[in-house]
């Protein structure tokens, strides 16, 4: 590529997987590179998505590194005792950070997440290099994490070029918490690669119903477990749950084992771990449930509306903002499984008018949530921080 296109190197996540905040920085990375953009890929743990940015043309770098966020819980006695060891071992890959930064010459750092390794960011600013924060999370609300070394993170956030939120709820919670206004934005999907046709959908007399992504408290898994198992319960037999994402190696994925295991519920739940056919999956499904606590966008919201599902969200965090009630989808009260098992049963009852429903979703998402329209937006802003600094 031209050297008057701009050179951003892009920070990855903590995920190991394909997760939806991987899936979005990829589709950001690959996209932005028609407008301009020389992307460069870099991590700090060897994982699939080195892998993907390779088969994409994308070139990448591992430089190993510790993160300094960790679950609630019983690690957090842990996270006291190796906090010193892991911060000295930060500070020596810095350097090395720093070294790649300047050698490569880069305009600008992208860091995908809050949880992308901090070190990336002190690096930048070592380097001179402005950089920029795309935020996913509320941390606590969603993930149930929590951050040592609070006050480094503080400063290194308010030293960002622009922050970025996925959210106007995120935009919010970040804005009020650092003490600026944040950016808005909304991720974007090939609305074309997931876009089906939803003519069979909510057509059968058995109703299917999805949830997928990260298994985790926050996401509230259970819930839409118990709300299929409260249908059966009143005699509505005819609706199953499959759920995309489960791995079994926290706590709470073994909860849902053993809840499923203890009620006899295996003829109407299904446990999938993470897979690249989520669309070949949500093919077979009527509805999508996105129960969490506190969801900062719902990516996998836009998924479900796109593959013809009818989408049930929590009316909280950043779901309000992709559903209208009645119209795109359908909203219950947060962690309320009664509330959500009578929607479910509204729309087994009325398919018809949840059939217009979620032609109206699925038209509006492909309308709305385009991965074209995200990175015009970022790179709006790439420029911006750009023009400043001359």
């Amino acid at each position: 590529m031209s050297r008057n296109n701009i050179k951003v190197c892009y920070v990855s996540d903590n995920s190991g997987d394909m997760t939806g905040g991987a899936r979005s920085q990829h589709s950001l990375m690959v996209t932005v590179r028609g407008m301009g953009v020389d992307p460069y890929f870099v991590t700090h743990k060897n994982t699939i998505q080195i892998k993907k940015a390779e088969e994409d043309g994308i070139k990448t770098c591992y430089i190993p590194a510790k993160l300094m966020s960790y679950p609630k819980g019983k690690f957090q006695f842990y996270s006291l005792l190796m906090y010193l060891p892991k911060r000295f071992y930060n500070i020596r890959q810095r350097r090395k950070m720093v070294q790649y930064l300047k050698k490569n010459k880069f305009d600008l750092v992208h860091i995908n997440s809050f949880f992308s390794c901090i070190e990336w960011a002190d690096a930048a600013r070592k380097a001179k290099i402005p950089y920029v924060w795309h935020l996913r999370e509320y941390v606590t609300h969603d993930h149930n994490r929590y951050i040592r070394g609070k006050l480094r993170y503080n400063f290194l956030l308010k030293h960002s070029a622009r922050i970025l939120t996925i959210s106007k709820d995120m935009q919010q919670y970040w804005s009020a918490k650092l003490g600026y206004r944040c950016d808005l934005v909304y991720n974007g999907l090939e609305t074309e690669l997931f876009y089906k046709n939803a003519e069979s959908k909510l057509t059968s007399d058995t109703v299917r119903c999805a949830m997928v992504g990260r298994v985790a408290e926050g996401k509230r898994q259970l819930d839409a477990i118990k709300a299929v198992e409260l249908l059966r319960k009143n005699g509505c037999k005819n609706v199953s749950l499959v759920i995309v994402g489960y791995r079994g190696v926290v706590p709470y994925e073994r909860e849902i084992k053993k809840y499923i295991t203890d009620n006899h519920l295996e003829d109407i739940i299904e446990l999938v771990g993470f897979t690249d056919n989520v669309g070949g999956i949500l093919e077979n499904c009527d509805i999508g449930l996105i129960c969490s606590n506190r969801e900062a966008f719902g990516r996998v919201t836009i998924e479900y509306m796109l593959a013809g599902l009818l989408a049930i969200g929590s009316d909280s965090g950043g779901t309000p903002e992709l559903i209208s009630d009645g119209e795109t989808g359908l909203l219950y009260a947060p962690s309320n499984i009664e509330k959500l098992a009578e929607k479910i049963e509204w729309a087994v009852q009325h398919k018809q008018e949840a059939k217009a429903i979620l032609l109206t979703g699925q038209k509006n998402a492909a309308e709305n949530f385009s991965i074209n329209t995200t990175a015009e937006n970022v790179y709006r802003i790439y420029n911006e921080v750009l023009k400043s600094r001359d």
